[in-house]
């Protein structure tokens, strides 16, 4: 992970703010995981540094934050 600075509930805006601003990298590899049908536990582990059997719940909320809510 490039940035230890995300939070797990990021700021839900109408538009781009400046959080999604300082986390265009990481959206950018999300949504390349994405394209390329990475497994959602292989992407929290390796962009978030979260373990999915350690923290299972944290781990699942981080993942389901990426894509609902997002505006920007």
């Amino acid at each position: 992970m490039t940035d230890p600075s995300f939070l797990d509930h990021p700021p839900l805006t109408q538009r781009v703010n400046a959080y999604d601003e300082a986390h265009l990298g990481l959206y950018l590899r999300l949504l390349v995981a994405d394209e390329e049908g990475a497994d959602w536990r292989e992407v929290v582990a390796v962009l978030f540094e979260i373990d999915p059997v350690r923290e299972p719940l944290r781990a699942k909320a981080v993942h389901a934050g990426i894509w609902h809510g997002r505006a920007g």
